[in-house]
């Protein structure tokens, strides 16, 4: 069972690094799945704000040390909102970077980053 279960894992994670690179392509392959350095914009906040915006009418998300508000995004976003809602008031920058490439915040959604996690 627990072959099973590590196999749908690993199959989901293939299958969404491909839909991430097909949307947005990375234009430095070797990159994808490091940790992002990122400018910090906007204002400081600690990581005990962000977590108090989890829910869909109000949803945080930390990505690279940046906080970005997706609660206008995220009907918008490719993957649907159950990706997004997972991960609501919490660093997401594990998930983010196994399936999306560098940049993408800055060429799909600047609008989304409104700060930087301080510490």
């Amino acid at each position: 069972m627990s072959k099973l279960v590590w196999d749908l894992r690993f199959k989901r994670r293939a299958g969404l690094r491909w839909i991430g690179d097909s949307i947005c392509p990375n234009p430095e392959p070797d990159m994808a799945l490091a940790a992002v350095e990122v400018p910090k914009i906007g204002d400081p906040h600690k990581m005990t704000d962000v977590q108090k915006h989890n829910k869909k009418e109000d949803c945080w998300v930390v990505i690279n040390g940046q906080v970005c508000d997706l609660t206008k995004f995220m009907n918008e976003h490719p993957g649907g909102v159950a990706p997004i809602m997972q991960h609501a008031g919490k660093d997401a920058s594990a998930e983010w970077n196994s399936i999306h490439s560098k940049g993408v915040i800055q060429r799909v959604a600047p609008q989304t980053v409104i700060g930087f996690v301080e510490g």
